[in-house]
């Protein structure tokens, strides 16, 4: 969600924007790679697990992540934005929900996605977010 964000402004031929428990910034997602940042950075780039599920991150994107820390960009989103995001989300906070809302200008919306988790892994909390029922 935070990379979609970042480049959202450069691709003028987008008619809207959906981010789903988006963090507010790209460099949020660093202390998911805590352990393995001194095997990324020997190496060139190591495998982490996130949500259970196994990436492999390299030296340029960590990098990369380091260097988007501003706000700045979402006000730049000349589209409709659509930010759904639970509540209850313990691995990206509410607050970031919040602070993309306000960085965003017009149009935007916002869903509370109840009590979903942050990988919508629960039975009937994917109705309406675009992943199929069960």
């Amino acid at each position: 969600g935070a990379a979609v964000l970042a480049l959202a402004s450069q691709m003028p031929e987008l008619s809207g924007v959906a981010v789903i428990g988006a963090p507010a910034v790209a460099a949020h997602v660093l202390h998911l790679f805590d352990g393995k940042q001194d095997e990324i950075a020997e190496k060139g780039c190591a495998e982490v697990k996130i949500g259970g599920r196994p990436f492999t991150i390299d030296a340029s994107f960590v990098q990369d992540l380091q260097n988007r820390t501003s706000l700045s960009h979402i006000a730049e989103v000349k589209t409709d934005l659509l930010i759904l995001h639970a509540p209850q989300d313990a691995i990206v906070g509410i607050e970031n929900a919040a602070e993309i809302f306000m960085a965003a200008k017009h149009p935007k919306s916002f869903v509370s996605l109840d009590k979903a988790d942050h990988l919508i892994t629960k039975r009937g909390d994917d109705f309406g977010v675009g992943k199929p029922s069960y």
